[in-house]
């Protein structure tokens, strides 16, 4: 087996413009705290080749990824990597910038979209993965696993209504919130034939929030310093060691536990201390702390194998029909075109709060006018019409839907740009009704339809990839239903790697769902969506088993917009 690892700096040379995560106009970038890099790790065995990253970042976008993987054919060709066997996920920083999506709501509060970061990424990561076949020499692979302890304040459920509604749970209160969330961190780690360490992939779950949306400078958060820790660290016995921090099952989880009812910070809760720097430091050191436990703990375990693959799928998530073995037995169960709920757009009192508390009231009454009048004219209706709106209030069930960004309606209208709601209300609604002007939902869905998912194989372990942020209680029963379908003498670990290769919001549970917090209202294919990612991923990791000749590789494929219609999503 052949390993190669490499970092490179993926910040761009961009100001004035805002970052992506935060998802407000005024988080604009005027300064960098920190890089923000791309981790790249390369493996090939007998003639087969994948290649890993960790990028600071907030999310891939579908267009980022197809852009990187056609910059990896036309310039380095020989590495043999496609859309199988390269895995590029974010760790989630809400710090870095925004404006590399060809589906316009993504890149709305940005504003526009900006070809300099979405050209600066694609290079740069392509190369980063380069750069780790240039290095690669042989090696093998290790994985280790422990819980960060009960004590250490590392990450806390941040909707604890939601968390409680699940009948699997014991509950939690807000004193016993770090009780619930995923306190497993799960580490690869690299090591050369000689046994010096190489690298390192962990995944742990806890959001890049320690830095608020009220900083206004480039910053990789609490991940970026646990990385930059673990490299110190390995200084001294190899100065060229990468250690990249990946996210978890993170969808409720937050860093921040200390109350503070001023809400100077655009949020009610923040780390320990006054300076956000100083708490995202604070978090990233007790990651590391816990990440070089395993990996030294890891010196005298055996490598998972050799063997190698990726299998990779592009599934339509807007109009599924679900398996009732994947909804508890619910017949009929389904999704629809994406839905943004009001919750959404309240944000959340840890990470940081969205619409004026004025606006919140009207919305959710616009929001259920719009549903009782569209229900009402349903007898009124041509079938298809009849069909649409049926499937989407079944589907969205109690969510009161403010944007359909899967049909790029805003409060069940199409004519976003003389939508009752005046400009000067608020800046984003400003910035929706401005692009509608300007065409922008004319080509494409508002956010991606088509969305990947993927399994890659290291010798005994299978990591699982998934375009969505999943909550604590949703990742561990999807954890479940892959563990079953993989664990077998051959496949011995399974790793669920969210945040992975595109993005469209959420996944909660349906029982979570119900309660309409902001991780339901960002919950985008409806309250079935978690038994829809089930059932794909089942069919996916049961093909996977096949051998990769027998495989069916059919998948939807996004049409994007030509270089004339990119003009529309510009500023």
């Amino acid at each position: 087996m052949q390993i190669g690892v490499s970092k490179i700096d993926i910040t761009p040379n961009i100001y004035g413009s805002s970052m992506l995560g935060y998802g407000i106009p005024d988080h604009k970038i005027e300064g960098s705290t920190t890089p923000i890099y791309a981790r790249a790790f390369y493996i090939e065995s007998k003639n087969q080749s994948i290649a890993i990253v960790v990028a600071e970042i907030a999310f891939f976008t579908p267009i980022l990824r197809i852009k990187i993987l056609d910059y990896l054919k036309e310039n380095y060709s020989e590495l043999n990597l496609n859309d199988n066997n390269v895995l590029l996920c974010a760790q989630h920083t809400h710090s870095a910038p925004g404006g590399y999506s060809y589906h316009p709501f993504y890149n709305i509060t940005t504003p526009g979209l900006k070809k300099e970061v979405l050209n600066c990424y694609t290079s740069k990561i392509a190369t980063a993965i380069y750069d780790a076949y240039q290095n690669k020499q042989k090696g093998i692979v290790k994985i280790g696993k422990s819980e960060i302890e009960p004590d250490k304040k590392v990450s806390f459920n941040r909707s604890i209504e939601a968390y409680n509604s699940n009948p699997e749970v014991e509950l939690i209160t807000q004193e016993t919130s770090h009780l619930g969330v995923n306190r497993e961190m799960t580490l690869l780690k690299f090591e050369s034939s000689t046994g010096k360490a190489l690298g390192s992939i962990n995944w742990f779950a806890v959001h890049p929030t320690s830095i608020p949306n009220t900083l206004r400078k480039i910053h990789a958060d609490n991940k970026g310093y646990a990385a930059r820790y673990l490299e110190n660290e390995h200084l001294n016995d190899n100065p060229d060691y990468v250690g990249a921090f990946a996210q978890g099952n993170a969808g409720d989880v937050t860093p921040n536990f200390n109350y503070d009812k001023t809400k100077k910070y655009n949020r009610y809760w923040n780390g320990p201390y006054i300076d956000h720097d100083r708490n995202a430091l604070y978090n990233g050191r007790l990651q590391f702390e816990k990440a070089i436990e395993i990996e030294q703990d890891l010196d005298n375990s055996p490598a998972v194998g050799e063997t190698i693959d990726g299998y990779t799928i592009w599934q339509n998530m807007s109009n599924m029909n679900i398996d009732p073995m994947f909804a508890n037995g619910k017949i009929g169960a389904i999704t629809s075109p994406s839905c943004l709920g009001v919750a959404m757009f309240i944000g959340t009192q840890t990470e940081g709060l969205g619409f004026p508390d004025f606006i919140i009231p009207v919305a959710k009454t616009l929001s259920k006018g719009i549903k009782t009048y569209e229900q009402g004219i349903l007898p009124l209706v041509a079938k298809t019409e009849r069909n649409r709106l049926r499937r989407k209030y079944k589907a969205q069930g109690v969510k009161d839907i403010l944007m359909e960004t899967g049909e790029n309606r805003l409060f069940g209208t199409k004519d976003i740009k003389n939508f009752v709601l005046p400009d000067l209300s608020d800046k984003t609604v400003e910035l929706i009704k401005h692009f509608d002007k300007k065409g922008a939902y004319d080509h494409m869905p508002m956010t991606p339809q088509i969305l990947p998912y993927q399994v890659i194989r290291i010798g005994n372990v299978a990591i699982v990839a998934i375009a969505f942020e999943i909550t604590t209680i949703a990742g561990r029963r999807l954890q479940s239903m892959l563990e079953k379908e993989l664990l077998s003498k051959d496949i011995q670990h399974v790793i669920l790697c969210p945040y992975s290769n595109a993005y469209n919001g959420y996944v909660t549970t349906q029982e979570e769902y119900q309660i309409q917090l902001y991780e339901g209202g960002h919950t985008v294919f409806g309250q079935w969506t978690l038994g829809a990612v089930q059932q794909i991923c089942f069919n996916m990791v049961n093909e996977f088993k096949k051998s990769p000749e027998d495989r069916n590789i059919t998948s939807d494929v996004i049409d994007f917009p030509n270089e004339e219609e990119l003009k529309s999503l510009m500023y």
